[in-house]
């Protein structure tokens, strides 16, 4: 609980920016943050499901998966646990930046 309520903080702030940057112009990061693996971007993605689509949206996920493409990081949340033959109907898409910016939200028809 604590663990998502520092993401929260953290996408909320990120969000909050002038489209969706991280630091502002004149700020510099004292150690650059990076997503190092594939369950802090699934984390990272939930909080932004849950801002972007509520929390009746972000309980119908059941699954989550992630993966590293070059400096991004494509979170994708399907409403079963099983995988799908198909993703008729809509897969919740989430691209960050390695930094934590969040790309784009949507989904995958």
């Amino acid at each position: 609980m604590k663990t998502l309520i520092l993401f929260g903080i953290l996408a909320v702030a990120m969000l909050s920016g002038p489209a969706f940057s991280c630091l502002a112009a004149d700020q510099k990061a004292s150690e650059p943050f990076t997503i190092r693996d594939e369950q802090t971007a699934i984390q990272f993605a939930q909080v932004v499901i849950r801002s972007e689509f509520g929390n009746s949206e972000f309980r119908a996920l059941k699954r989550y998966e992630a993966r590293r493409d070059d400096d991004e990081w494509i979170v994708r949340g399907f409403r079963t646990k099983k995988i799908p033959k198909t993703t008729h109907g809509g897969v919740a898409v989430v691209r960050l930046k390695s930094n934590g910016c969040v790309v784009s939200v949507g989904y995958d028809i």
